[in-house]
This record gives C-alpha cells, sequence and structure tokens, in this order.
C-alpha cells in the first residue's frame, strides 16, 4: 500500500521546524525549550496538546521578552480515543503532532502578522490563492489586520464557523483569546483545511500578547498532497489493500502515540489518568490487530522499523508490545 518515500517523510516535518525557528529567530524571537508532552506541568490537562501550556508562565507572572519566545512543542489530544470502540469512525486528526508556535508582546501585533504570512508565502511557498484567512465579523481588529497582510483580500472568509471557532480559553481564569484562523485549500478534495491561528490573548480584559499556532503535519499533508495527516509518520504496516481505512488510521494513529509517551518513560496501568489513557491506546492496536488479523511478528516488525526511523534512539513500543503482548 506505501512506497518507500513515507519511510523519509519525518525529514519533511524536521525541515519545517528548522524553518520556522530560523525564520522567527530573524525577527528576534527567543528559543523556549519544549518539554515532554506527559510532564505535567500544566495542571489543567493531562498531556501539553499546545504550546500554549509552555508559554502560560508569560501569562502569569514571567515577563515576555521584547520580540518574545518561539518553540517546537509536540503534543497529544486524546479526543479520538473516545470513540475508538468503533471500527467504522475514521479519525480526521492524529493524536499526536507537532506544533510550531510563538508568543510575542501586543505592541508587535502588526510586526508578527506580517512575518507569519511572509513565512508562510515565501518560506514554506505556499501559493497566494491557497491561502484564507477565517475571521468574525465581530472581531473588527483582526479584521482589519487580516486586511493589511493578506495578498488577496478576496480569500478573507468572514463567519463561516460559528462564534466559539474565534475564541480560546487556555485554563486561565483571567486569560481569554479571539482569533483569525489560517487556512489552506487543499487541491485534492477542494476542501478548505485548518493550519493554524493567530489569537490575541487578552489579560483581564486588555490586550497582552499575540500567539501564533501551526501544526505542521497539517500543513506537510496539504502541501504534499497526502491522504492523512498520519502519512506524515514513516510508519509503514502490511496491510491488504481492502483493509477498512478507518481501522488502519486508528491503528496508526495508536502506534503513533503509544510509541511517543512511552519513550518519554510513560507506563500503561489503572493508577493514573496518563497511564490509563496510554493503556487504552495500546488496547485498541491489540483489538485491531485481531479485527483484521494481521500477523503479529509483522506488525512487530514494523512498528520497530517507524521507531528506529522515527526516534533513532529506542524501540519503547517494539519492546513493550514484544514482552508484553505475545
Amino acid at each position: 500500500m506505501e512506497t518507500p518515500i513515507r519511510q523519509h517523510r519525518k525529514i519533511l516535518i524536521d525541515t519545517i521546524c528548522n524553518k520556522f525557528t530560523e525564520y522567527f529567530s530573524s525577527f528576534g524571537c527567543i528559543w523556549e525549550d519544549s518539554v515532554l508532552v506527559s510532564s505535567g506541568i500544566d495542571p489543567t490537562v493531562r498531556f501539553i496538546g499546545s504550546h500554549i501550556s509552555v508559554f502560560k508562565k508569560y501569562l502569569i507572572d514571567t515577563e515576555l521578552p521584547t520580540n518574545g519566545v518561539m518553540i517546537v512543542q509536540d503534543c497529544v489530544r486524546t479526543k479520538n480515543l473516545k470513540r475508538y470502540s468503533d471500527d467504522e469512525f475514521y479519525p480526521s486528526w492524529g493524536s499526536f503532532f507537532t506544533s510550531i508556535g510563538a508568543l510575542v508582546p501586543f505592541n508587535q501585533i502588526e510586526e508578527i502578522a506580517n512575518l507569519t504570512i511572509n513565512f508562510l508565502y515565501s518560506v514554506l511557498e505556499i501559493k497566494e490563492n491557497d491561502l484564507i484567512l477565517r475571521v468574525n465579523s465581530k472581531d473588527r481588529d483582526l479584521y482589519r489586520l487580516a486586511e493589511k497582510t493578506i495578498r488577496n483580500k478576496e480569500l478573507i472568509e468572514v463567519n463561516a464557523k460559528n462564534i466559539e471557532y474565534y475564541r480560546h480559553k487556555i485554563g486561565l481564569e483571567s486569560v481569554f483569546g479571539r482569533n483569525f484562523n489560517y487556512a489552506l485549500l487543499n487541491r485534492i478534495n477542494g476542501e478548505i483545511e485548518d493550519i493554524g491561528n493567530f489569537i490575541i490573548l487578552e489579560k483581564n480584559g486588555v490586550p497582552h500578547s499575540i500567539e501564533i499556532a501551526l501544526g505542521t503535519s497539517t500543513i506537510i499533508k496539504i502541501l504534499h498532497s497526502f491522504s492523512h495527516v498520519l502519512d506524515c509518520y514513516p510508519l509503514v504496516l502490511q496491510l491488504n489493500e481492502s483493509v477498512n481505512e478507518a481501522l488502519r488510521i486508528q491503528i496508526e494513529d495508536c502506534i503513533i502515540t503509544s510509541s511517543k509517551l512511552l519513550s518519554e518513560g510513560l507506563l500503561p496501568s489503572n493508577k493514573h489518568n496518563r497511564n490509563r489513557i496510554l493503556k487504552k491506546y495500546i488496547l485498541r492496536i491489540d483489538e485491531i490487530k485481531s479485527t483484521l488479523g494481521l500477523n503479529g511478528n509483522n506488525l512487530l516488525n514494523s512498528i520497530f522499523d517507524y521507531e528506529i526511523e522515527e526516534r533513532r534512539i529506542n524501540t519503547p513500543l517494539f519492546e513493550y508490545l514484544k514482552t508484553n503482548h505475545k
């Protein structure tokens, strides 16, 4: 089903991350160290699901540098898992992904807006007519900013989503976000797909900072015409052509996410929420393996190859399944 090129797609994620940090450092953004997805530094979430968790200190009691901070942060969001009892559920997104983002003082709003749009146009070479900005008409300031930054004003999409789509809560009562959304036209299916947000963060009703949040795998999927965001990862399973596509994506998602969490030292158990969630991902691998009648050795070999290519240090999921799942 897969061609050898998939084994090298991780290079695309590394490349886009490197381009981002290089370009935003030219603005003066300071590098912020990433944290483990399972670090627990943000008590409002079980896993780091957005780099805003790492940036929260700048919204509480730490001074934000003059030209802001930037980060490349691995994230896990577990919404898919709630529906993985359904063999027909086709997850549109992967649970694990790498986010690139920045947080800058509000007084740099126009500079960071221009920097971000130029990054998308010039560095990532997104075609002018493929980039859409989605905004709500109630956010007049964001609408005016969108008009200033996008090249083709006709590609501003107004009120296409409900109001919650343009609003952000980050687990701090004093902080509230309003955004316009960056989206790309997928020329394969004609759909418009989100790739990130430009967010004004207000603290106690006063504009405080600007957050840029972009998803690497969503950008790569559209630019390289992949069928799914998980195709950005070098996992190649030996499956029949007739396999249930929903189950293919589910098992890939479970493998990729389990491998990431195990690589951080988390172990499946019933003791804590994070451990229980990991256990559910691993159990779902076994369920789908049984449903599809997959050869256990072939599956282990595919996982081993993926972890060598992706992690380059150890093979945590391979070792766990080899030891615990005969």
